[in-house]
C-alpha cells in the first residue's frame, strides 16, 4: 500500500486496500468497544426508496 505522502491527491476504491493496511499507513486506532447507534430508533424507508430498491436490486 503507498504511504500517504505517494497517494496525495490520488482517489482510492475500497478494494485497494485492507482495514489492517489502513490502520498501519494511517496509524488508525479501531475502537469497537462504543455502538454509536445505540440510541437511533428505526425509520421506514419511503415509498420512493422501495421502488427504487426494487427497480435496482437483483437477488
Amino acid at each position: 500500500m503507498p504511504t500517504p505522502q505517494e497517494n496525495k491527491g490520488r482517489k482510492m476504491a475500497y478494494s485497494d486496500f485492507t482495514l489492517s493496511q489502513a490502520q498501519s499507513s494511517f496509524n488508525l486506532t479501531l475502537d469497537e468497544t462504543v455502538n454509536l447507534f445505540n440510541n437511533v430508533s428505526p425509520v421506514s424507508p419511503s415509498e420512493i426508496l422501495k421502488t427504487i430498491l426494487a427497480d435496482t436490486m437483483f437477488f
